[in-house]
């Protein structure tokens, strides 16, 4: 699809299993009145972010020095951008705490607060649109 028609599509359900507290409870959403001037965009940043995955050259290199053969494309491909992230703070931590760091088998790099992740700017960007949008529709 050309990127122009992109959508993001959110589907919440407002029931919740027994002696569990859904996501729309937990925003204070019980009922479809409750959503009447209710501040959609404000649930954007802490649900819905969207990453780009990041590697190293093309991802596709085994790690070297862990006894593993898993690289960084094979953990997205199994875990997304969160499986990736988790991916690259483990060996984070691995090269900082074990000697493959010194044997230059590992380089620890600063991964800051989100470690590798990308903020996807222009889905997020549509998203917030939507959003935005969707507050008007339900404003009374």
């Amino acid at each position: 699809m050309p990127e122009e028609d992109w959508r993001a599509r959110i589907e919440v359900s407002l029931l919740a299993e027994d002696k569990t507290t859904g996501v729309p409870a937990a925003l204070g959403v019980d009922t479809l009145r409750d959503l009447i001037g209710f501040r959609f965009r404000d649930i954007r940043k802490p649900m819905f972010e969207f990453f780009v995955p990041t590697f190293d050259g093309d991802g596709t290199a085994a790690i070297p020095g862990l006894g593993t053969k898993v690289s960084e494309y094979e953990a997205f491909r199994r875990g997304g951008v969160y499986g990736l992230d988790r991916l690259l703070r483990s060996l984070h931590v691995t090269a900082t705490q074990t000697d493959l760091l010194a044997d230059g088998h590992l380089h620890a790099h600063p991964l800051g607060k989100k470690g590798k992740l990308v903020s996807y700017v222009d889905l997020n960007s549509k998203l917030d649109r939507a959003l935005k949008a969707l507050e008007k529709r339900w404003a009374l």
